[in-house]
């Protein structure tokens, strides 16, 4: 049994629950974010000792590269929490150049103990709990199972989305909303016809590319942060199959006769579809897994004490070189090919436009075009910003681990 299942601290008002990841104020729940919440559990348990910001970072984020910047931002979460001031600290105060301290009295209490029982709050490690006698029942015995393996799966979710959450989720969503949307526009000018199997398909399409994407990028980042050389190769490879699947699954909801009508040959709605999905691979592929790869190969790098080479690839200076397995592309290059393939689709965009052949859903397939264009574009440019900001985080970190 761990420390966390048995142990609630209280300072002040507040009482701080490490099983239920929970922070009350005179028994009323206070709103903390996971990692805001980690990292005030962090400070208290180590109460009245200054805790170096490198500590904090690898019991919060372990095996994982992040900024310090993510620390302060979970360090003002806490502080918000427990209504503290920065200047006049009552709970967490800033040691200059070292890292916090939590100043404020600490009770230790047992949860299973009727009363408060003051204690010295010591680390984790250095606790021991004594067994107890189980007297709960097989219902209550699979219930706390359940519940225990529903956190262990939120906890590994959250680890393998590590840092770069929000990155991960912005991307699969526009990614699989590409594909949602582009069912649409394939029988928009048949709306009246197709509607209801495109209503009732969309949401599928979307979840099962959504969910396919995930899976791909978190095992990228997994084999990838464990030195397998095959991360990259996978990845696309799973993108692939999850594109096959669904593209097969679609033969009996586009039908392979041309829908949308214009002055020139048009695709037939199935092959359109097809069409589509290239454009859409292509992009994920380019823009999104080889570029993410390559950020969790050199933060791996750098963990593992090999800066040097990362460095000097990152400042374009000689003997410079990625690491093995993955392929490095320049920020500028990316930018350049988003340039012109924005230039190009917006040519053959107006081509089309100008050629439609006018019908009551003509409105309709203009919108949904513009729509998938826009989705298409903020993908790519979501994109290359959190590689550039990824980037020049590496760099930063590989000058001061040579330093």
């Amino acid at each position: 049994m761990s420390v966390e299942s048995d142990q609630i601290f209280e300072f002040g008002p507040f009482v701080l629950d490490a099983l239920a990841q929970t922070l009350s104020k005179d028994g009323e729940e206070v709103p903390l974010a996971p990692k805001a919440f980690a990292v005030l559990l962090v400070l208290v348990r180590h109460a009245g000792s200054v805790v170096k910001k490198d500590e904090i970072i690898r019991e919060v984020w372990p095996d994982v590269f992040v900024e310090e910047q993510n620390l302060f931002l979970n360090i003002h979460a806490a502080r918000k929490a427990v209504g503290d001031d920065t200047d006049n600290p009552t709970y967490i105060a800033t040691v200059a150049r070292r890292g916090y301290r939590f100043v404020a009295p600490v009770v230790l209490r047992d949860r299973a103990a009727c009363g408060p029982v003051p204690e010295e709050v010591t680390p984790a490690s250095q606790l021991e709990i004594p067994a107890a006698t189980s007297t709960t029942t097989d219902e209550d015995s699979a219930t706390t199972g359940a519940f225990a393996q529903g956190t262990t799966s939120l906890k590994w979710f959250r680890s393998a989305l590590a840092e770069d959450g929000w990155f991960l989720l912005t991307s699969c969503t526009l990614y699989a909303l590409l594909y949602a949307i582009a069912l649409f526009v394939e029988v928009a000018y048949q709306f009246n016809s197709h509607a209801a199997s495109a209503i009732k398909v969309a949401p599928f399409v979307f979840l099962w590319v959504w969910i396919t994407s995930m899976a791909g990028l978190i095992a990228c980042r997994i084999l990838t942060s464990t030195g397998r050389r095959y991360s990259l190769a996978l990845s696309i490879a799973l993108f692939v199959a999850s594109g096959v699947i669904l593209y097969v699954s679609m033969a009996s909801i586009l039908p392979n006769v041309q829908i949308t009508k214009a002055l020139f040959y048009t695709y037939p709605a199935y092959g359109a579809y097809l069409k589509s999905m290239s454009h859409f691979f292509s992009l994920a592929v380019i823009f999104l897994v080889v570029p993410y790869q390559f950020v969790i190969a050199a933060r791996t790098q750098i963990r593992s004490g090999s800066a040097y080479q990362i460095r000097r690839l990152l400042s374009d200076e000689e003997f410079g070189t990625a690491p093995e397995g993955t392929v490095f592309l320049k920020v500028q290059w990316l930018c350049v090919m988003l340039t012109i393939a924005a230039i190009a689709s917006i040519i053959a965009t107006a081509h089309l436009m100008d050629n439609l052949v006018p019908n009551e859903y003509t409105s309709m397939f203009t919108q949904l075009v513009e729509w998938r264009m826009v989705l298409y574009f903020s993908l790519g440019v979501i994109c290359l910003l959190w590689y550039s900001r990824s980037l020049n985080s590496i760099k930063i970190a590989s000058l001061k681990h040579d330093h």
